[in-house]
């Protein structure tokens, strides 16, 4: 049984936290602060002279809490691995705007071609979304995302 006898004070991110629980889980910890433990990690702050203790491994393994301590979520790496016209690209964003596929696919414009039109299809999108991106739109990508990008001279 949980003692729940006095309210310890704790910080995540420099922001103050309360809690009747002396053991909280990380993904409890990140939630109570109102931060996603899908995107993020957290890791104790140590005094001085000692390093923090990271919890990306285990975010549920429970964590005896004491006042004063400090915590930091940590915003988790994304990686994805796209290929712009076979080309593979390893792409740090969600999303991925369809100026960006191009300056991938042509990062000095068409060879010959001065202000050309660009076609951008794709396929294994994110939901296996497949088809067109036109100017000014963007794409939530993941890993294997594939895009074939055209130039061609205006008609």
């Amino acid at each position: 049984m949980e003692n729940i006898s006095h309210h310890i004070e704790y910080f995540v991110d420099d922001l103050p936290q309360k809690t009747d629980h002396h053991s909280r889980t990380p993904i409890e910890i990140m939630e109570h602060a109102g931060k996603d433990p899908l995107d993020h990690y957290l890791e104790r702050l140590g005094g001085p002279g000692q390093d923090a203790i990271s919890f990306a491994d285990r975010p549920t393994d429970p964590i005896e809490l004491h006042s004063g301590e400090r915590f930091v979520t940590v915003r988790k790496e994304i990686k994805f691995e796209i290929f712009v016209n076979t080309i593979k690209h390893e792409w740090k964003h969600e999303r991925i705007a369809f100026e960006q596929v191009v300056h991938l696919a042509f990062p000095h414009g068409v060879e010959g071609i001065s202000d050309p039109i660009y076609t951008v299809t794709f396929r294994k999108a994110k939901h296996d979304r497949s088809g067109t991106l036109t100017e000014g739109e963007h794409l939530e990508v993941r890993n294997g995302t594939t895009f074939t990008v055209t130039g061609t001279t205006k008609s």
